[in-house]
């Protein structure tokens, strides 16, 4: 009822207004937050991807060795 009320009044649509106009920028901030994340994901993939090329290396050269001896 209050709700109702309210509806009709300024204050209710200055707080509807207000809630709109918040909208946009919690989308913004929300697409920000997920672009932040794909670069911290990337930047985590390449980081990733360098050190299993570099076991991938050391693995080989352990290999190497170990055919060499016998």
């Amino acid at each position: 009822y209050v709700d109702t009320l309210l509806k009709g009044s300024s204050v209710g649509q200055a707080q509807s207004q207000l809630a709109l106009s918040q909208q946009p920028q919690s989308v913004n901030s929300y697409i920000q937050l997920l672009q932040q994340r794909e670069e911290e994901n990337r930047v985590e993939v390449e980081r990733l991807t360098a050190e299993i090329r570099s076991l991938k290396l050391q693995l080989l050269q352990v290999a190497g060795i170990g055919e060499n001896v016998r």
